[in-house]
């Protein structure tokens, strides 16, 4: 059952409660002003940003569960998971010494991005009711941004990116740019996307599954003779050059 320490906290009195939320809420609002600073317009920037928060969420939520848990039983130590719904840290309350206990806490994220991980420290006073932080510090904090990761609006066309679907990294799609994209095809724009196949021309061009030299058209099925790119020596293709056949109806 999970108890909100805030509301713990609420109810007790003393100086001791107010500085624990004190303190957690002052984190939360260092985080929001962290974020509040980024530029906008950098958006691999925002991302690993948005992580670092997420992270710094993740561990105030695994403090919150140790503090709680040092409440209701202040002999609690050990290693503990908090693998709930956008909720991913451990922590690992240690023993007991002069009063005091150290909860080593650590969150982690990765992604096709790259990765992230923050560790913190805390010395919660177990001698007191309720049970009073000591001390929080940040012990390690790593992020690795993976150099090839494709991020649109990292101002990089990278594999994947076209100027159909990342138009801020890879421009705006234009006929002539020498790319088939978007809406681009052989009728509205040759230069990029190539002439379109003609049929009858005796060569078997992209989208036609052959073609044909001949003139005699056996009209029954419209197919013609001399045909090109037909395997197993069939002998006509259709007037559309859409299929190969050996029959000839007259």
């Amino acid at each position: 059952m999970t108890i909100n320490l805030y509301k713990k906290v609420k109810n007790q009195q003393g100086v001791s409660a107010l500085l624990l939320v004190i303190m957690i809420t002052t984190l939360t609002l260092v985080s929001a002003v962290v974020i509040s600073g980024i530029n906008a317009t950098n958006t691999k920037s925002n991302f690993q940003l948005t992580k670092k928060e997420s992270l710094q969420v993740d561990l105030d939520s695994c403090v919150n569960d140790a503090l709680w848990r040092l409440d209701a039983l202040k002999q609690t130590e050990g290693s503990f998971n908090m693998d709930k719904v956008s909720v991913a840290c451990s922590y690992k309350i240690g023993a007991a010494s002069a009063g005091l206990k150290s909860v080593t806490t650590t969150a982690s994220s990765t992604t096709g991005f790259g990765s992230w991980g923050k560790t913190v420290v805390l010395s919660v006073n177990v001698s007191s009711t309720p049970v009073r932080v000591d001390s929080y510090k940040d012990a390690t904090y790593y992020d690795t941004i993976s150099a090839t990761a494709a991020l649109c609006g990292d101002w990089r066309c990278t594999a994947g990116e076209t100027c159909s679907n990342c138009p801020i990294d890879c421009g705006q799609c234009y006929c002539g740019n020498g790319s088939c994209s978007g809406t681009e095809n052989c009728n509205n724009c040759a230069t990029d996307c190539g002439s379109c196949p003609v049929c009858g021309n005796g060569i078997k061009e992209t989208g036609e599954v052959c073609d044909y030299t001949g003139s005699y058209n056996c009209s029954a099925n419209d197919v013609y003779d001399g045909a090109v790119g037909c395997a197993g020596g069939e002998l006509y293709c259709d007037a559309l050059c859409g299929y190969c056949t050996n029959v000839c109806a007259e």
